[in-house]
Order: structure tokens, then sequence, then C-alpha cells
């Protein structure tokens, strides 16, 4: 668990943003793939679209 209370924490594992597509935007290193990480069970897919194979296998396919 994180050491900095995160209040946006709340709203992600909230009933109404269950089974939705969520997108974390922010600064570099600010804990935003971390906290995604600690929220996540195992049913949970992750992609960080700022790597390029990534990026490019969802553009070609986005049914991943």
């Amino acid at each position: 668990m994180s050491c900095f209370p995160r209040i946006i924490q709340s709203v992600l594992s909230g009933g109404v943003s269950r089974g939705k597509v969520r997108i974390l935007l922010g600064a570099r290193q600010t804990g935003k793939s971390t906290l995604l990480r600690q929220m996540a069970d195992k049913h949970t897919v992750i992609f960080n679209l700022q790597e390029r194979r990534t990026r490019l296998d969802l553009e070609r396919d986005p049914h991943i």
C-alpha cells in the first residue's frame, strides 16, 4: 500500500467506476502506474500506451 493517501483511489474503486475503462493522465513519476497496479485484481488488464510495441499492437487489433 502507498504511504501517501490518494483521493482518486476511492473514486476509481467505487461502484460507478467498476467495469469501466480508466485512463489516468498526469505528470511523469507521480505514481499513476503504481496506483493502478496496487488496485488491480486478477481480471485487470493494464496497457502502457507509451510502450511503442503495445501501442502498435493495439492499433492493429483493438480487440486484444
